[in-house]
């Protein structure tokens, strides 16, 4: 499986804007989180997201940009397919 990081920056946005578009994001199987190999789970930076699936980048562009679309604002989509990760992130306890 391919692990995907997607930003995408709303343009002219108010917060309710961003509600939006991250509840569309987990609806369509994104994550606002990333789990380490520890265990340990983490937030991502808020319009960051996470995705492992099988699709390939294409794919996951198109799914990534109809969800920002449907917000209604312009939008930035950008999209890497992670080999290795690092990071310092909140962590989430639950």
């Amino acid at each position: 499986m391919a692990k995907y990081t997607i930003r995408i920056e709303l343009r002219e946005a108010e917060p309710n804007d961003y509600t939006l578009l991250e509840a569309g994001m987990l609806t369509e199987g994104f994550r606002s989180t990333i789990g380490s190999t520890d265990g340990g789970i983490f937030k991502l930076p808020f319009g960051t997201y996470n995705m492992e699936t099988p699709a390939g980048i294409d794919e996951v562009y198109k799914l990534a940009e109809k969800v920002a679309n449907s917000t209604e604002k312009g939008n930035w989509v950008i999209i890497s397919e992670a080999i290795n990760r690092r990071w310092k992130l909140q962590e989430i306890f639950e």
